[in-house]
């Protein structure tokens, strides 16, 4: 899983002390930050509702979502184990004759924080992918951290691949390649002693694995920096800065491989 490690600073401490009273400063705009009608084609993600759901502050919690689509019938299974030893939100997918296609995995570790569910073609197989966009964050800054779990298929199978990120939604899925295949948008933080950046990347899905494919848009890889006041101006940034933060990235996203 991508998760961000970094060393306090005293402007970031500042910083999030101010947002302590607006933490809607935190945050970017509702769009990524493109040059006006500068933004590639859109792709299509389309958001499941469950079919059957559970309390979900109960103690027991089973979820179902069923996709029909093209004569193809798949049953995507959340529930939640709350056992000691196991506890956690689970995922798991049959087909409509009830063959497992993946195995129970973890994707979260409460209901509650089940934002979203998707489905879209992110590679290049045709065969259908997920995403779980599950919530992360206590409050303030944190607030839009989530966690997105990517079921993709590929030659062996359906494997899960998860990221950390901020305000997931459709907005974040773009066709940067033409091909009629989502990439996405990654949006994180990243710090170090001159303060703290949003950081844009673009990730493509290649079989059941995230690749970072910033060549494919001449906007990014972006940096914008996190200030008390909305701000979508792009920081100029020094060639050692760049090289930290793009070595930081992919040593992070080495973890999902």
């Amino acid at each position: 899983m991508l998760s961000l490690t970094n060393k306090p600073n005293v402007s970031l401490f500042l910083i999030v002390s101010l947002l302590w009273l607006s933490p809607s400063h935190a945050f970017e705009k509702d769009f990524p930050p493109y040059p006006d009608n500068k933004f590639p084609p859109t792709c299509s993600i389309n958001t499941l509702k469950a079919s059957n759901e559970t309390d979900r502050n109960k103690g027991s919690f089973k979820s179902t979502y069923r996709l029909v689509d093209q004569s193809e019938s798949l049953i995507l299974h959340v529930d939640m184990d709350y056992s000691k030893k196991h506890s956690g939100v689970y995922a798991r997918l049959n087909n409509a004759s009830g063959k497992a296609l993946l195995k129970p995995l973890k994707v979260g570790s409460h209901p509650s924080n089940i934002k979203s569910i998707h489905w879209a073609y992110l590679n290049k197989d045709n065969h259908k992918d997920w995403i779980i966009v599950m919530d992360g964050g206590d409050g303030y800054l944190s607030a839009g951290r989530q966690t997105v779990s990517f079921l993709l298929s590929g030659k062996n199978g359906y494997q899960l691949q998860q990221l950390s990120a901020y305000r997931v939604g459709q907005k974040d899925f773009y066709d940067y390649s033409t091909d009629n295949k989502c990439e996405y948008l990654h949006q994180t933080l990243v710090s170090d002693s001159t303060g703290s950046y949003w950081a844009y990347n673009v990730l493509q899905f290649i079989d059941g694995k995230i690749v970072i494919k910033n060549q494919l848009s001449r906007y990014f890889p972006k940096w914008i920096k996190l200030t008390v006041k909305p701000n979508s101006k792009a920081s100029t940034l020094s060639k050692k800065q760049i090289k930290a933060f793009s070595k930081s990235y992919k040593e992070q996203l080495k973890q999902v491989e």
